[in-house]
């Protein structure tokens, strides 16, 4: 089965033609088919001057940049083999995992809407929109993409009653349709439930 095939547990990251760079700024926008950057620069704006930028930020930022930004192409690039998009969506998994270890609450880092916040939360909106219909990822069965995240979960449903959050869950929908991904060439279900690492407090 593919599963016997998915290690090592952190895979490298993928340098997809025309996806997201293991780098990428919010100026590249040849690496960014999707505009995500602009997207979560929409969410930077409504970040108050007045916030704090703490370690929890900068540690959150760079695992986004790390760990999550790398392999966003791999729920919806058409170039990558089943066996390089099902590893991609492994590190994806995990990677949330450790972000369901880190939130402190109600957002990301703290009482307010942050750096973390405005980075993670369109790739979440991305990732909310693909992977449990496209990958397998079902609600109310283990492989949800909120089971045992229920930080993350109470996080991403707040974001919603933010104004500039809102807006960018729209952007990245419309986005995503603009980009015409071929479904039946890449969909495919991907578990991932037997390779993660709970958070203490979600077991």
């Amino acid at each position: 089965m593919l599963w016997l095939l998915l290690a090592p547990r952190l895979p490298r990251p993928l340098h997809v033609r025309g996806g997201v760079q293991a780098k990428a700024t919010l100026s590249d926008a040849s690496s960014d088919p999707l505009g995500l950057d602009a997207i979560r620069q929409g969410i930077l704006d409504a970040v108050t001057a007045d916030t704090q930028r703490t370690q929890a930020d900068a540690q959150l930022v760079a695992l986004f940049g790390e760990s999550i930004a790398p392999f966003e192409p791999a729920v919806y690039a058409p170039e990558l083999t089943l066996e390089e998009r099902a590893r991609a969506i492994l590190a994806l998994s995990q990677s949330l995992d450790l972000v369901e270890e880190a939130v402190r609450g109600p957002m990301l880092t703290g009482k307010s809407l942050s750096i973390a916040d405005a980075h993670f939360f369109p790739s979440m909106c991305l990732l909310h929109k693909t992977l449990p219909t496209h990958f397998g990822w079902s609600e109310w069965t283990e492989e949800a993409i909120f089971w045992k995240r229920p930080r993350l979960h109470a996080w991403f449903e707040l974001m919603l009653y933010e104004p500039a959050a809102r807006k960018a869950e729209r952007k990245v929908a419309i986005a995503l349709s603009r980009l015409r991904v071929d479904w039946d060439q890449i969909a495919a279900p991907i578990p991932t439930a037997s390779f993660r690492t709970f958070a203490r407090h979600a077991l």
